[in-house]
């Protein structure tokens, strides 16, 4: 996923218990990532800390991603 020559579109992670150290670390692959379009990280454990990473990162960083979904995260306050 962090590799120049990876051809990974579509990364569907919901489910998967993924916490905002998860969030931050998918985030600094977002930074150099240029093929990957799609993102869903439904119903995991990923609050509000873990979604400020990922925005700043595709508003800044990202011009790539196309569909990114945190759907039915609990610890998101909005």
């Amino acid at each position: 996923l962090s590799m120049n020559y990876s051809n990974l579109k579509k990364l569907h992670l919901g489910s998967n218990r993924i916490s905002n150290e998860g969030a931050l670390l998918l985030a600094n692959v977002l930074q150099t990532n240029r093929t990957l379009t799609v993102l869903w990280l439904d119903s995991n454990l990923i609050g509000n800390e873990g979604a400020h990473y990922l925005s700043d990162v595709l508003i800044h960083q990202n011009r790539t991603l196309r569909e990114f979904s945190l759907k039915n995260n609990r610890s998101i306050n909005s």
